[in-house]
């Protein structure tokens, strides 16, 4: 395998130039559950899975060789709410391939792909779009290997195969090595964990943080159906990456050991007795704050039970990005959630694609690292 020195020595300059003068030799990289992965060279161009893999890509300035990925539209949505907040930062998925089609995605969609490495969990295939393992097998030989580890909540029995869980930034360290850019990795890191140190020690006291429920964009106040997202447990949609910035907050979860339906529905007498002090509306940061009132906030407080709660009396109804999160989004939703939970320590909640008055991690320094300026 190539050292980590070797592949810090690749992460500077422009990029395609550092791929096309690889000389290194062949090298692998280990991820459960594929195992060992050999790479004759950076890939060129890659397909993968969702946002989160495309973020990692992203932070490690290789998001031009993106071709392909599932709904590049939300990157789009990333792009215009976070990454134009970091300077220097140029990306564009408007030409990105769209892997699932009017009727799902496809084999032969795989097939006609001219890339050097899918980043997907390849048991994703297997458990969302019914492929055959031997489907998989066939694109690996006729495309390109799989590499990838599903992680954005803990997977359920019915999962194709068992391997541990891993963590965000388990999976993006790997990904890291695959691109030869694990300096870039390592700052990120390092200013992911300076931010959370700084945020930790500013924070309350356990017993004097709010108990917050958060719950799903696909809730509908207006006919009084919710969909919950409990922050651990050991089925979908629970746990996971999908609520890392929550853990990482230390967040006093209000729905802890609450029973609810298939996909954590409840009605509105269940969320009236958590009895919340501050509620928490997923997928919906890409909306237009009008119409996050229209749909969630004035259902909730024109309702005859739930405008009783402290989280609605209060005000304290806030939007959340997409739950596929790489480390980019990582760092803006968790600097959007400490304003919303605590704007007397972190400064007033910023608006849509705007950065904060009091911001909690330095964008221009960011904006250096994914292009190599920085380490």
């Amino acid at each position: 395998d190539a050292t980590r020195a070797d592949a810090a020595a690749l992460d500077g300059g422009a990029r395609d130039a550092a791929v096309e003068a690889y000389a290194g030799p062949p090298y692998t990289v280990e991820l459960e559950p594929m195992g060992a992965v050999r790479f004759e060279r950076p890939p060129r161009r890659f397909a993968c899975f969702h946002c989160a893999e495309a973020d990692m890509a992203t932070a490690l300035g290789v998001a031009d060789r993106l071709v392909a990925m599932v709904h590049p539209d939300q990157m789009v949505d990333n792009t215009r709410l976070f990454y134009r907040q970091i300077p220097g930062l140029a990306v564009d998925f408007s030409g990105v391939a769209n892997l699932v089609g009017l009727l799902g995605a496809d084999v032969e969609r795989f097939l006609s792909l001219d890339v050097d490495v899918v980043l997907m969990d390849p048991n994703v295939p297997i458990h969302y779009f019914r492929f055959k393992p031997s489907d998989v097998e066939r694109i690996e030989r006729r495309v390109a290997p799989f590499f990838g580890h599903f992680v954005r909540f803990a997977r359920g029995s019915g999962w194709p195969t068992q391997y541990p869980q891993r963590s965000l930034y388990d999976v993006f360290g790997k990904v890291a090595e695959v691109f030869r850019r694990t300096a870039r990795y390592d700052a990120i890191r390092a200013m992911h964990d300076g931010m959370l140190a700084d945020i930790g020690a500013r924070l309350p006291a356990v017993e004097k943080r709010p108990r917050v429920l958060v719950v799903s964009g696909a809730s509908d106040p207006a006919r009084g159906k919710f969909h919950i997202l409990t922050l651990d447990g050991t089925a979908p949609p629970h746990g996971g990456n999908q609520v890392k910035h929550f853990h990482d907050l230390g967040v006093r979860d209000a729905a802890k050991g609450v029973t609810t339906g298939e996909w954590g529905q409840v009605d509105a007498e269940g969320i009236a007795a958590l009895a919340p002090d501050a509620l928490v509306v997923t997928w919906t940061w890409d909306k237009p704050a009008d119409d996050f009132a229209a749909r969630y906030v004035d259902p909730l407080k024109a309702h005859p039970l739930l405008s009783t709660l402290p989280a609605i009396k209060e005000g304290r109804v806030f939007s959340q990005g997409s739950l596929e999160q790489g480390p980019l989004v990582n760092l803006f939703h968790t600097e959007l959630l400490a304003t919303q939970l605590y704007p007397e320590l972190f400064g007033a909640p910023p608006a849509r694609g705007e950065v904060p008055s009091k911001p909690l991690f330095d964008r221009a320094r960011l904006g250096d690292v994914i292009a190599g300026r920085a380490r």
